[in-house]
């Protein structure tokens, strides 16, 4: 009996995941399915697109697992992103955007577990310095 009750496990939750700093095609072109472990209850989506007119230039496009926290997190802190979209950028434009779900693979079309987590707290540590 403790045989069967210490085998029982629960299945995590499943997401893309995938990061470039190139494009969301070549993001999409590695794009591998992970099985997130049971407290990252979340997929996500994240694309962030400043140009150089806005003093923190970058690309980056990712997928994975993340808790909910840091979901919460990432959206209030793409909020102060899209205000570069007020500023005279030559016509360059902002892309500020990241979408979490929590239903397997649901993120779809937008590495590893802590590469997604250290890059959306390194994009919000950037856009508020």
């Amino acid at each position: 009996m403790t045989d069967t009750i210490c085998t029982f496990a629960a299945h995590g939750l499943k997401c893309f995941t995938c990061i470039s700093y190139e494009s969301l095609d070549d993001c999409e072109k590695d794009q591998m399915v992970q099985e997130c472990p049971s407290y990252y209850t979340r997929c996500i989506n994240m694309t962030l697109i400043l140009p150089p007119s806005t003093g923190f230039e970058t690309k980056q496009f990712a997928r994975g697992c993340s808790p909910v926290n840091v979901c919460n997190y990432a959206k209030q802190g793409f909020e102060s992103c899209k205000s570069f979209t007020s500023l005279d950028l030559q016509g360059q434009n902002v892309t500020c955007d990241v979408s979490c779900c929590t239903n397997d693979l649901c993120n779809e079309s937008a590495v590893p577990v802590v590469s997604i987590v250290m890059l959306v707290a390194c994009a919000l540590w950037a856009l508020v310095r």
